[in-house]
This record gives C-alpha cells, sequence and structure tokens, in this order.
C-alpha cells in the first residue's frame, strides 16, 4: 500500500469538501441577498416545506455542478448528440448560477 497516494487522495477529497462547503455557504448568503424581506430560515424551522425544498434544491444544484467540476475533463461522450462531459456541467453551472441570481 503506497501511503503517499493516499495521502495525496485525501488531501485531493478535502479540498473539494472545504470547495464545496465554501459554495453552499456562498449560495446561502446570495439567496439571503435576493429574498431580503423573507426570512427562510424562520419559514424553514416552522415547518414551510416549500421553501425546504427551495433550499435542497439549490444545495442540490450546486453538488450536482461540483460533481460534475471535479468529474475533470473526461474523452468519454456524455449525450449523444455530440457534447462532451465538460460542456454540459458548464451550461448546466450557468444554469445554476442564473436561476440563483434571477430575482423572482
Amino acid at each position: 500500500m503506497n501511503i503517499a497516494a493516499t495521502l495525496t487522495g485525501l488531501g485531493q477529497g478535502l479540498i473539494y469538501v472545504i470547495i464545496g462547503l465554501f459554495f453552499i455557504w456562498l449560495v446561502k448568503r446570495l439567496d439571503d441577498y435576493r429574498t431580503k424581506d423573507f426570512n427562510d430560515d424562520t419559514h424553514i424551522d416552522d415547518g414551510n416545506v416549500a421553501v425546504g425544498l427551495r433550499r435542497a434544491g439549490l444545495y442540490l444544484g450546486i453538488a450536482i455542478a461540483l460533481s460534475g467540476a471535479m468529474e475533470g475533463l473526461g474523452h468519454q461522450q456524455w449525450r449523444k448528440d455530440g457534447r462532451k462531459r465538460d460542456q454540459t456541467c458548464q451550461n448546466a453551472l450557468k444554469l445554476s448560477l442564473c436561476i440563483i441570481c434571477n430575482p423572482s
């Protein structure tokens, strides 16, 4: 067993976790800024399922975008229309940012 490779993998995993937590924190701050008159945390604590699902959707979108970014540039075709995986992930990230930053 190669200890250097194991430590490298753990270090990379830790960096990905830190980056993921940073983006989740950033998205929450942007969402709180976007909805100034509406306190999401209070409504979630009161049991408002719709607000909870909206927040879960934000976090899920970030998780999908980050998993696509961590996948890297692959040579495999992900879609049958010829677009590469990285192009699709970039489009998903752009769409997520448009949804987050666009006021309702």
